[in-house]
């Protein structure tokens, strides 16, 4: 628990899209980081993905790209799994949905489980190189699934009174 409350303010740079005048979106921005680049994206969105690069130079950036976004989506599962305390912060001042109305528990079962070892998959993935660590694999599949189980936890409590979805939230352009 924080030890300042969140204000109304901070209510909105929580839950809400980034305006100009409202820079901060902490959940809709890790969802899109999350979901960056993956099929389910252009399933939801209706679109199509980017043309298959060429020219070396193309390649190599597209590459870069790629990683970038691999790296960006561990840490925002990551991020997302200590938000809704399946593995809480061990951060002094860390927010997390339990500061927010209509925060709910994430109910404990085979969903609870699954993402905590996300959880080490991605704290093992970010923090040290690792070889035949035996974690749970990171692939496409495993970032769709942590992000439809956080979001459908977060849609059900602290969003369930708000109007709109967090995934609503994260897919609205700025």
């Amino acid at each position: 628990m924080l030890a300042t409350p969140l204000t109304a303010q901070d209510f909105q740079d929580w839950l809400y899209r980034s305006t100009p005048t409202k820079p901060a979106s902490h959940l809709p921005h890790r969802i899109r980081v999350l979901w960056a680049n993956l099929a389910s994206l252009d399933q939801r969105l209706h679109s199509v993905p980017e043309p298959t690069p060429t020219t070396p130079e193309q390649i190599t950036r597209r590459r870069c790209e790629t990683d970038a976004i691999w790296e960006g989506r561990i840490s925002a599962l990551r991020w997302l799994i200590e938000f809704v305390r399946i593995k809480p912060s061990t951060w002094p001042d860390s927010c997390s949905a339990e500061d927010f109305a209509d925060f709910a528990a994430f109910p404990s079962g085979s969903d609870a489980v699954y993402l905590a070892d996300l959880w080490t998959s991605c704290t093992k993935a970010t923090s040290h190189s690792t070889h035949n660590s035996g974690h749970t694999p990171l692939d496409n599949a495993a970032f769709d699934q942590g992000r439809e189980l956080i979001c459908a936890h977060l849609n059900a409590t602290i969003y369930k009174n708000t109007g709109t979805s967090v995934e609503e939230e994260a897919l609205l352009p700025s």
